[in-house]
């Protein structure tokens, strides 16, 4: 529970405090995946803020480690009586990698805290498939040339 401050300024346990930013989303829900993109969707939060929501921030970012892919979506609603579900594609990815996706509300207040995490991965493995052979094909060569000098 939270504590908010009644007409007088005492505390009065119970009652939740208002704040300008949106709530955080609920945790977005995975779409179809490719080899190099994941979709994911989600809804608009139940509690949209003091402002209206403009847009989304969708924040993918690999579960090992790395960098963070900022994605945005315009919002096309505004207000929690007017929910929508939105789709996101983040294209660019790399095959079979399991990534971290989370989604803010922005308004004019600010961005919302981030929603509950979705693991979710790319399919395929060409990537570790292609660096394997790769690396096949130096250590062949390097043990020709060895055996060549000697």
């Amino acid at each position: 529970q939270g504590t908010a401050s009644n007409n007088i300024g005492t505390p009065t346990q119970g009652a939740l405090t208002q704040t300008g930013q949106a709530a955080a989303p609920a945790a977005p829900t995975q779409g179809t995946n490719t080899n190099t993109s994941i979709t994911v969707n989600f809804a608009t939060p139940v509690y949209t803020g003091l402002g209206l929501i403009t847009s989304y921030q969708i924040q993918t970012f690999p579960e090992n480690g790395g960098n963070v892919i900022l994605g945005y979506k315009n919002a096309t609603d505004s207000t929690s009586s007017s929910r929508a579900n939105y789709t996101f594609t983040q294209a660019n990815l790399q095959p079979g990698t399991p990534y971290v996706v989370n989604v803010r509300a922005i308004n004019s207040f600010g961005q919302s805290i981030p929603s509950a995490n979705l693991r979710v991965s790319t399919t395929g493995g060409a990537g570790f498939a292609a660096t394997s052979s790769l690396w096949t094909v130096v250590l062949m060569a390097i043990a020709a040339l060895l055996a060549f000098a000697f």
